[in-house]
């Protein structure tokens, strides 16, 4: 008898022991990690189920209508693994149901956020309901609908909906400068003055939305609103149009040990990353001596890697 208990209080050790170990890991999940990896949208007609688990058979825990946004952490054969920040919760989708890009484009009279510091996305239209996200000031919002004081809107930054307090819209965005775009191969330094050699503040990838502030000779004074920063970038690597970025097709690092994702198309460039075994390249241009220009989804950035060490199939 005294076996028997001693062996239901050592289980019930261990669950209360895992429970609190999971909770600590969900705590983490449902902070800033939440909203990294991979960015897709729920590409269908009607709804795309959110499951408990990698197979159709597996509960269904929500129902997500069609250009949902959602982070995938990592994959499991056909299945996805994602953070939804619609519903705030995690869950796995098939992967056959989605796309890159946003197969909805809503409508809807454009409207700026007209604020100091930010401007809170709501739940439900109530300044006591959850925070979806913060918008900095400037972000476009498309109302949907207007209900006294508060707007459903669409953000096309963020692929989301939520409420805002239309008292702090305007017609016209107050965050004022001329639009230009990253015009670069790998990535553009943001830097803290008007100089190569002072302090990189962050990369850019390419395409990167910049607004121009002022000009220093040949350097450009910008405010980034993917980063919400500001800084300089070397005005021969910018353009007022948006460079085109091939879709690409996706492959998968070949290699025992590692795979150099490098700035340049030749061994002795710099080497920005190294991918280990399977990891995902998506190659968007072949060059002509056996080197792909490609984009890593892990690392959310672009770079060189060396063909020969890339198959279409992922290697076990």
């Amino acid at each position: 008898m005294k076996k028997t208990f001693a062996a239901i209080a050592a289980a019930l050790a261990i669950a209360v022991c895992t429970l609190t170990a999971a909770s600590a890991v969900y705590a983490e999940e449902k902070g800033q990690v939440a909203e990294s990896g991979e960015v897709f949208y729920a590409n269908v007609q009607s709804y795309l189920s959110l499951r408990a688990g990698a197979s159709s058979s597996t509960a269904e825990l929500y129902r997500l209508p069609p250009g949902t946004k959602v982070y995938v952490k990592g994959w499991s054969g056909d299945w996805g693994y994602a953070y939804v920040p619609s519903v705030d919760d995690y869950g796995f989708l098939y992967s056959g149901y989605l796309s890159r890009s946003n197969p909805v484009e809503p409508t809807g009279t454009a409207y700026y956020a007209n604020v100091q510091t930010f401007l809170s996305l709501r739940a439900e239209a109530t300044s006591s309901s959850r925070e979806l996200r913060r918008l900095d000031p400037g972000t476009k919002v498309l109302e949907q609908s207007r209900t006294g004081n508060w707007s459903y809107v669409y953000v096309p930054d963020f692929g989301e909906y939520g409420y805002v307090y239309n008292g702090y819209l305007s017609s016209s965005n107050p965050v004022g400068g001329s639009v230009y775009y990253a015009n670069v191969k790998t990535f553009l330094s943001l830097r803290a003055s008007a100089s190569s050699s002072s302090t990189e503040l962050c990369r850019l990838n390419p395409a990167t939305e910049l607004r121009v502030k002022s000009w220093d000779g040949s350097w450009a004074y910008v405010y980034v609103p993917d980063k919400d920063s500001y800084g300089y970038v070397y005005s021969g690597y910018i353009s007022k149009t948006k460079p085109y970025i091939p879709e690409g097709t996706m492959y998968y690092a070949d290699v025992i040990t590692f795979l150099s994702v490098r700035e340049g198309p030749a061994s002795d460039t710099t080497e920005l990353h190294k991918l280990g075994r399977g990891a995902r390249v998506k190659v968007l241009e072949w060059e002509d001596n056996n080197w792909a220009y490609a984009y890593i989804p892990a690392t959310d950035d672009y770079g060189y890697v060396y063909a020969k060490y890339l198959t279409r199939n992922k290697p076990q």
